[in-house]
């Protein structure tokens, strides 16, 4: 369903008036292009004013003019990135000097400095080489980039941006110096492609950019001191799309691999491969249509993934006996129950749920993309791009993990060893993404420049179900209620997938303007950022249904029918539109001053102001209004849903430095320091609109103890809306049909007071070239400073009166839910606040070397230590789940700083390419990549709700020795553990894992489990046969890719582990007395087949996931 929220020729209008004004909004970086710059002297070092510089784009012809000020200097701000270019300098009375081979990265300047001799005698032409590779860029902060070649000989199976940007010492997959990689900025020519919205862990919108054959360079800035960059407080990405230039150049080409690539060997356990097949074609086109004048680029490409290759692949198995063995892909879900539920949905309800086993398997994951560029040189003077692309996408994916109403199933998610869920709890989402942008880059004087961007881009995304409208169902094994839910079986229709549909618009109009005088290089510039954003967010919108057992919901629809033991609903108000609009302006305006101190030194310094406002208004509900909840401070207070945050201008000064020690780029020190200004997904924004009650009603219950009034007058009914015109006893007041009926169950709310997230980062960092080689070394070190962090918090939780009595552990015990509820009109976890914190920081430190592009050869190796701390690591797409999904000791409102989950200790990243020719018409090209790392960061956490706050996220406390914990005898599967096994496997599980020894007597901290260290090596050959046609060469290119290559050559090699109960819980609750003391019982795990208790916590990965995969391809290019 489309829907418009953008009034166009309104929005440019506005955006055109403010650009040229200072009081704005927040723009994003709008770095498009490259510079070359550099001193012109005679032989005795003295400046040479006046001089003639002209640049030359070798393979388009397009040429740039200037002349050096007083001080010798000379500078070309916006130049075609990549290369090679030629500068030729004169001046009267002196030999014209030449200087080739100069290639210019993205977003950095190639220094060229030339000495003329005089008398009419030329120097020998000057070659400029290793210049693509960054280092004699202007960079003051930690930055990387990547151009054509590296681009396209980097192994890669996914054709993934990530795959470039995975070499960045700094990452930790999509994140950088160790934070959330939601924070990030991805800009493709100027235009933000961002997953703005924030639904789901992918960055860019769609699942996907444009095409990496398209793509001419990527740079990553994760501490920039320009003030053009902004939009990020982790990192931000641009990239550049390839030009056409006077020779016609292009491909043909296709990737595939099938079920017959993938490895079926994890250590000495044969995995079951299913069927899958990958194929993707593709071309690209470039060429002059006027020469030197006029250059079209086009690119287009189809991926098809079909089955395990397309992300949804489940292969877990049904049991026969209850017994679970991960090894076989055996969940611990019996067949019998499986058969039990799915006749009883089509005989007693007339649902089919669709298969429980193999049903993901034939899905197909398909993205389209499209791209034209235009480049004009108009003039010498003045030079126009644009460029048009577009993503379409649909990607199928398995029924969401464990979210719902509170407490949920935090053992495992729906589909694992522990759980199953039908065919029909799929859901696709479809992605159609368009963008524009249109560049002029100006050279008004010898002096003055100009950059003027606009960009437009249109993003929907909706999700689509196989299932007919049908409650969406969850049932616990009938053990673990209440204390302990572990989901089981879940059917019906996927609980956010009914109407959701995202519509985002973004509009930026920049201008850039330079200005060159002595030894000064003033740039300032305007911006004015637009987003809307239309979200329609039905949560549980087809009725959701828990059950506490198999036994339990086989009584539904009959005379003995049992009550389900949690319930939820959204549904909108009478005549009310669904679609919760949110329209964002970001006017920006920026100077800085890029002074040339001497010939060793460089200062930056610059200011940036903007203004993050927004432009809708909200209708306010009156009665959320008035309703007394606290603030982060314990005081009470109330809120207001009809008012987004304040506008107010935010600041962020930067200063920057590089040091020529040796005036040659031979040593380089370089660093800064200045703020940061970012944005957060803006669902967690749209949440207030969708869950103030105004437009729409969602009763999703914080606890048991909150729908207890009644839940028990609750059965079964297939109509979404049964409910709502039949409120069950006792809940009149929560089944309600307008805003001023009361309250809603479940609010999301915006502080007045929140700002976007600003950090404060500093930077110092060294490049050295060892004399007479191509090896650089490089070191970083970075620190970053949370000034307005981002978190949510719960606003209808009072402090605790009680501590929990055993052992040591003295966290707040909450015995009922009155014990935590503030105002008993709303649920206590049923009221979220986005809000802001100071607490946070960061620390990075890299070094490595770089072998520079010479004789064939280029690569790089580095090794980076991170640490971070945050209060929350907001864990969830929506506000709600954000709050509570976060792990901690007395309650979700923990203001204790935590290691980060973005942030792992060490990574050593590297890679080495050499390509060389032979036999006249042969190329070989070889490229090792390597990643050595833990595979990510994961908390101890019991299963289930320890100290009865209505959240399952509690972190673990470590006994000095099981001794001191009461343990229930339980049986599984047969087998029976008594509690002198469980304190004995449990003694031997925590000497185990260093982290729980070094905690015994204490708690273990959030995020303080690391997965073992992962050593993996990915392979790329590729092998041309080249011929010449007239003057251009021809080429066929064979490539093979093969992923995780150690473990083709040992099946031990390169295998991930994994937490051995499917997650990270050893111990759950059992009971607990009213004085806080609580009874445990340990997780069971299978091994083999068998039942037994876990004594150490990992366990080898058994998919394919963890083995080697391969894939072929075949090109034509010329």
């Amino acid at each position: 369903m489309m829907r418009k929220f953008l009034p166009l020729s309104g929005v440019l209008g506005v955006a055109l008036m403010l650009m040229f004004i200072i009081t704005g909004n927040q723009s994003y970086a709008q770095v498009t292009t490259s510079a070359i710059n550099g001193r012109v002297t005679d032989t005795k070092g003295e400046n040479l004013p006046g001089a003639t510089v002209i640049v030359i784009h070798e393979p388009s012809g397009t040429r740039y003019g200037t002349t050096t000020n007083s001080e010798g200097l000379y500078n070309l701000p916006t130049i075609r990135v990549g290369g090679p270019y030629k500068v030729t300098v004169s001046f009267i009375g002196y030999a014209e000097q030449t200087a080739t081979n100069i290639f210019a990265n993205l977003g950095a300047a190639a220094t060229v400095n030339i000495q003329l001799s005089d008398g009419g005698t030329q120097l020998t032409e000057v070659t400029i080489q290793g210049t693509r590779d960054g280092f004699t860029g202007q960079r003051t902060g930690a930055a990387t980039s990547f151009n054509a070649r590296q681009i396209l000989t980097l192994p890669t199976v996914s054709r993934d941006i990530s795959d470039i940007t995975r070499l960045t010492p700094q990452s930790n997959g999509n994140s950088f110096g160790g934070r959330d990689s939601r924070y990030n900025n991805y800009q493709i020519d100027g235009a933000n492609f961002n997953n703005g919205f924030g639904l789901n862990g992918n960055p860019l919108p769609g699942g996907g950019g444009v095409s990496i054959d398209a793509i001419d360079e990527v740079q990553v800035n994760i501490a920039p001191y320009d003030v053009r960059q902004s939009g990020f407080s982790g990192a931000g990405i641009n990239a550049v799309t390839r030009s056409g230039t006077n020779t016609f150049s292009g491909s043909a080409y296709t990737f595939w691999r099938t079920q017959n690539q993938v490895g079926s060997k994890s250590g000495n356990v044969t995995i079951e491969k299913p069927v899958s097949s990958a194929r993707t074609i593709g071309f690209r086109l470039g060429g002059p249509l006027v020469k030197n004048k006029l250059f079209f680029f086009v690119n287009a490409e189809h991926i098809e993934n079909k089955g395990a290759a397309s992300g949804a692949v489940n292969l877990w198995k049904a049991s026969e006996n209850g017994a679970s063995n991960p090894d076989q892909n055996i969940t611990r879900v019996r067949r019998s129950d499986l058969e039990a539920v799915r006749n009883h949905l089509i005989n007693q309800w007339g649902y089919d749920p669709g298969a429980y086993e193999n049903y993901a398997n034939d899905n197909s994951e398909k993205t389209t993309s499209f791209l034209a560029r235009l480049d004009w040189n108009i003039s010498d003077k003045h030079k126009l791009a644009i460029r048009y692309n577009q993503v379409e996408s649909s990607t199928p994916s398995l029924v969401n993990g464990n979210s719902g109403p509170y407490p949920r199933s935090t053992t495992a998610n729906r589909v694992s060893q522990l759980s199953m869920a039908f065919a029909n709890t799929m859901y696709t989402q479809k992605n159609i993404v368009r963008s524009l942008t249109a560049e002029l880059n100006s050279s008004i004087t010898n002096k003055l420049s100009n950059q003027f961007l606009a960009t437009y881009s249109r993003i929907q995304s909706v999700r689509t179900s196989p299932s007919s409208e049908f409650p969406m169902i969850d049932i616990g094994d009938g053990t673990g209620y209440p204390n302990n839910y572990v989901n089981y079986i879940t059917a019906g229709y996927e609980l956010f997938t009914y109407g959701n549909d995202v519509l985002n618009d973004n509009i930026n109009i920049t201008n850039n303007l330079t200005y060159v005088t002595g030894k000064h290089n003033f740039t300032g510039g305007v911006s004015f950022e637009y987003q809307s954003f239309g979200n329609q967010y039905l949560r549980s919108g087809t009725s959701y249904y828990r059950y506490a057992s198999v036994a339990d919901f086989l009584t539904t629809g009959t005379a003995n029918e049992k009550a389900p033991i949690q319930f939820a609903l959204t549904y909108p108000y009478a005549g009310q539109d669904t679609y919760a609009p949110a329209k964002y302006g970001l006017p920006s305006a920026y100077i800085q001053d890029k002074i040339q101190v001497n010939k060793k030194l460089t200062l930056t310094a610059g200011l940036r102001a903007e203004l993050p406002m927004f432009l809708n208004k909200l209708t306010p509900n009156t009665v959320v209004d008035q309703l007394e909840l606290l603030g982060t401070d314990g005081q009470p207070r109330t809120y207001s849903t009809g008012s987004w945050p304040k506008a107010r201008v935010m600041l962020s000064p930067r200063i920057g430095f590089r040091y020529d020690v040796k005036e040659d780029g031979g040593f380089v020190v370089r660093g800064g320091t200045g703020i940061f200004t970012g944005r957060v997904p803006f669902v967690w924004l749209t949440n207030m609109p969708s869950n103030s009650g105004v437009i729409q009603n969602t009763i999703e219950p914080g606890s048991y103890a909150a729908s207890s009034g009644w839940i028990n007058n609750i059965r079964f009914q297939p109509d979404k809306y049964y409910w709502l015109n039949n409120p069950p006893a006792g809940g009149e007041n929560v089944f309600i049909k307008n805003p001023n009926a009361g309250v809603p169950s479940s609010l999301a709310l915006v502080d007045r007071n929140f700002k976007m997230p600003q950090v404060w980062r500093s930077s110092l960092g060294a490049d050295y070239v060892i004399p007479g080689t191509p090896f650089v070394i490089t070191a970083d070190l970075m620190y970053t400073k949370d000034l307005q962090g981002v978190y949510q918090f719960g606003a209808n939780r009072k402090a605790a009166t009680q501590k929990m009595a055993y052992s040591g552990d003295t966290r707040d015990f909450y015995p009922n839910a009155a014990s935590y509820t503030y105002n008993n009109r709303l649920g206590g976890n049923a009221g979220s606040v986005l809000t802001n914190t100071t607490k946070g920081h960061s620390f990075n430190a890299t070094i490595g070397v770089t072998l520079r592009q010479t004789k064939g050869f280029y690569g790089s190796l580095f090794y980076s230590h991170t640490s971070a701390k945050t209060i929350s690591d907001n864990p969830g797409s929506n506000a709600s789940s954000a709050w509570g999904s976060s792990p901690n000791i007395n309650n979700p409102n923990d203001l204790t700083l935590y290691t980060s989950s973005n942030a792992l200790p060490s990574r050593i990243v590297g890679n080495l390419s050499y390509r060389f020719e032979y036999l006249k018409h042969l190329a070989t090209t070889i490229t090792l990549y390597y990643n050595g790392a833990n595979r990510g960061r994961y908390s101890f956490q019991y299963n289930g709700d320890l100290n009865g706050d209505g959240i399952s996220a509690d972190l673990l406390y470590v006994p000095n020795s099981a001794s001191e914990l009461n343990f229930a005898t339980f049986t599984s599967n047969g087998v029976t553990f008594t509690a002198e096994q469980q304190r004995e496997a449990f003694d031997t599980y925590v000497n185990n894992v260093q982290v729980l020894r070094d905690s015994k007597g204490g708690y273990v901290s959030r995020n303080a489990g690391l997965l073992p260290w992962v050593n993996n090596f990915d392979f790329r050959l590729l092998q041309d046969i080249f011929t010449n046609i007239g003057k251009q060469r021809h080429s066929l290119q064979f490539s093979l890719d093969i992923m995780n290559v150690g473990n083709l050559l040992n099946s031990n090699w390169g295998i991930q582990q994994e937490l051995i109960t499917g997650s990270n819980n050893v111990l759950r609750r059992s009971a607990v007395t009213t004085a806080g003391v609580p009874t445990f019982q340990m997780n069971t795990v299978s091994v083999n087949g068998q039942t037994m208790l876990p004594t150490t916590p990992f366990r080898n990965v058994t998919t394919t996931a963890t083995t080697w995969s391969m894939q072929f391809g075949l090109r034509y290019l010329f």
